[in-house]
């Protein structure tokens, strides 16, 4: 994943889907084909982009990008050091 950035991903996403809504373009965020997770770390990211995750048992779950920024825990957080701590080791 680091080889790509977030917005080149997200259009290459949309054309893999023709037809359907654009990414965010729904009235409703549970009709996203994606969805977007910070990734909990604090290392310095590598990359705009972390993980892809998704369900193999369940193919109606959109898979999880998890994204090293655009969150409220991770490297950019406004959150105080405490909770992020705890975020990070998963409490």
């Amino acid at each position: 994943m680091p080889r790509i950035n977030f917005y080149r991903f997200c259009q290459l996403l949309e054309k893999r889907r023709p037809g359907q809504p654009l990414m965010g373009g729904t009235s409703h965020p549970a009709d996203d084909p994606v969805r977007f997770y910070p990734h909990p770390g604090m290392g310095f990211p590598a990359s705009e982009l972390k993980a892809v995750e998704y369900d193999e048992a369940d193919d109606s779950r959109p898979p999880v990008i998890r994204t090293t920024f655009m969150g409220l825990y991770g490297v950019d957080s406004p959150l105080p050091t405490a909770y992020l701590d705890d975020i990070a080791q998963h409490r």
